[in-house]
């Protein structure tokens, strides 16, 4: 005998519920009405998983499921279709389209989730979800390529797609316009778990210079992803992708194991030539993730580096967010990690912010360095930033820097370290390997442009 319900929360299976809705849209073709699904996804239970343990998951999962029994009718089917993916049959709605008592149905769903949630002995986490409905009538289905059960289910998983990346906790019904866009992200959102798998992922760097004697002492780690399409993606292209899909956590590992084994070898490779740190950035999310500092500490050990070589960059958005980032940051300090505050001058930090937290290194956003030479209010921020860095024993590296009157003018005002693209492009490893190699001592542009 086949199984029809989910061992973990009673609830129906995905087959089950297929056949419950292929019924309900044929009973729908003989009596005028609407049908529609409801397609929950749980915000966050990775991070419990990883916080808490899967014990702890398996409980949230389990509460979930019995509040969402308890915020439909007894006669609404209720499936678990996926690890933290729920679904709601809802049969026989009373307005025309269906649409407004799907959206009544779906808020109320949300605020049974939203109550707080004991899943471990003095543990309580507060619950979301994110909501797509996809609404048929009657009427649609007596139209050319009628919707089936399967495409109802996909236009509502769509629909909570959207939902999820508009903010979570939300409730979000399918729109064919976005359709399409939303299936090009998924289909992307695929194809980055293939390249994470496949080793299609690479890191490039660029130079960080020492403005008074243009020599590179430090690079900056960048993240490409070589599509198979040939495209060469950058990070910008995909990194929310991989945050929205859970990748970016595993994403980021891999970026610090590849980037602490390529200086390494630089180290064997070029000796004196190597260069001193590698920067690398870190999301608010990869902050989250417990296991950060043990990971970091394991790979400098495996490779045998120092901890002060990394420089860790947060943006000064995720520098404020104490309690997200706040701990971790302070363990990474106590390993050793040099930090650095990026994007500086973006955000909103007070002063006594920019003192408390433990970064050796402030990065001037490049808005304020790109209209340098013919902005007098920029320059005036600058050295600023400058004094209050320098009196605090801070280092500063400008951002963004495309010219060399910029350079004359930073090295004016007493900044010390620069990057952008008139001292050196991102480059790959290998190249930037043999730029070093030709000649450590000679003017960055003429290696790295």
């Amino acid at each position: 005998m086949r199984a029809l319900h989910d061992p973990l929360t009673g609830l129906l299976l995905r087959p089950v519920l297929i056949e419950r809705l292929h019924v309900s849209l044929t009973r729908l073709t003989r009596h005028p009405g609407a049908v529609a699904v409801l397609y929950a996804d749980l915000d966050d239970l990775k991070v419990v998983n990883d916080t808490h343990g899967h014990s702890a998951g398996d409980e949230l999962i389990r509460a979930c499921a019995r509040r969402l029994q308890d915020a439909v009718r007894p006669s609404d089917a209720v499936a678990r279709v996926g690890g933290d993916e729920f679904v709601v049959l809802l049969d026989d709605l009373d307005d025309p389209d269906g649409t407004h008592g799907a959206m009544s149905v779906a808020e109320r769903v949300l605020e049974h989730l939203r109550a707080p949630c004991t899943v471990a002995p003095g543990v309580v986490v507060h619950p979301s979800a994110s909501i797509g409905l996809a609404v048929v009538t009657d009427v649609d289905l007596d139209r050319p390529l009628a919707v089936t059960a399967e495409q109802l289910l996909i236009q509502a998983d769509a629909a909570m797609y959207l939902a999820k990346r508009a903010g979570r906790g939300r409730v979000n019904a399918f729109d064919p316009g976005a359709h399409q866009a939303v299936t090009a992200r998924q289909r992307m959102e695929r194809d980055l778990a293939v390249a994470l798998a496949e080793g299609q992922l690479e890191l490039y760097y660029q130079p960080i210079v020492e403005l008074r004697t243009r020599r590179t002492r430090a690079v900056e780690a960048l993240l490409r992803w070589n599509h198979p399409s040939g495209r060469l993606h950058t990070a910008a292209d995909f990194i929310e992708i991989a945050e929205r899909s859970g990748l970016l956590v595993d994403i980021g590992r891999w970026v610090v194991q590849e980037a602490c084994a390529q200086l390494s070898a630089w180290d064997t490779d070029l000796g004196a030539a190597a260069p001193e740190q590698v920067y690398l950035n870190l999301s608010v999310t990869e902050l989250g993730h417990p296991r950060l500092r043990d990971h970091v500490e394991h790979t400098l050990t495996t490779c045998g580096l120092r901890p002060d070589r990394l420089v860790l960059e947060v943006t000064e958005t995720g520098a404020l967010d104490e309690a997200a980032s706040g701990p971790t940051l302070a363990a990474l300090h106590g390993l050793g990690c040099d930090l650095a505050i990026d994007d500086f001058g973006t955000g909103y930090s007070t002063l006594s912010r920019l003192v408390q937290f433990p970064a050796r290194v402030v990065k001037i956003d490049q808005s304020f360095v790109k209209d340098l030479p013919r902005d007098h209010q920029s320059a005036a921020v600058i050295a600023a930033v400058l004094t209050l860095a320098h009196n605090l024993h801070k280092n500063v590296v400008a951002e963004g820097v495309e010219d060399h009157a910029t350079c004359a003018l930073l090295d004016e005002l007493g900044c010390t370290h620069a990057q952008g693209y008139h001292l050196g492009r991102p480059q790959p490893a290998a190249v930037v390997a043999a730029t070093l190699a030709a000649s450590p001592t000679r003017d960055a542009r003429a290696l790295w442009s």
